[in-house]
């Protein structure tokens, strides 16, 4: 086995902003809707409570290499665009979000 890899979360959110800046995204649904209970309990909120649900697809050279589902907190989700999803990198946006 090998040796465990020592980084900050400086160096986690910088590499995850490069990789954001050097493909492409398509968001295939954004929307609003109550937490369900494995959700809910994940993100340390009370199931029913109004969040974003995000499913992008990202592109390198063209080709989709990745498809992820974001939950995000409601007030976290509406500081950002559909564009904003397409044109910046989500640890961008959250972090902008505070």
């Amino acid at each position: 086995m090998g040796r465990p890899v020592i980084a900050s979360i400086d160096g986690l959110m910088a590499n995850l902003s490069i990789i954001g800046h050097n493909t492409s995204v398509e968001v295939k649904t954004l929307d609003y809707t109550p937490a369900i209970a494995p959700i809910a309990e994940q993100l340390n909120i009370e199931p029913g409570t109004l969040i974003q649900h995000v499913t992008r697809v990202r592109y390198l050279k063209n080709e989709p290499f990745s498809h992820s589902q974001s939950y995000l907190l409601e007030n976290i989700g509406r500081s950002f665009t559909r564009d904003d999803l397409v044109n910046h990198a989500l640890v961008d946006l959250i972090q902008k979000a505070g």
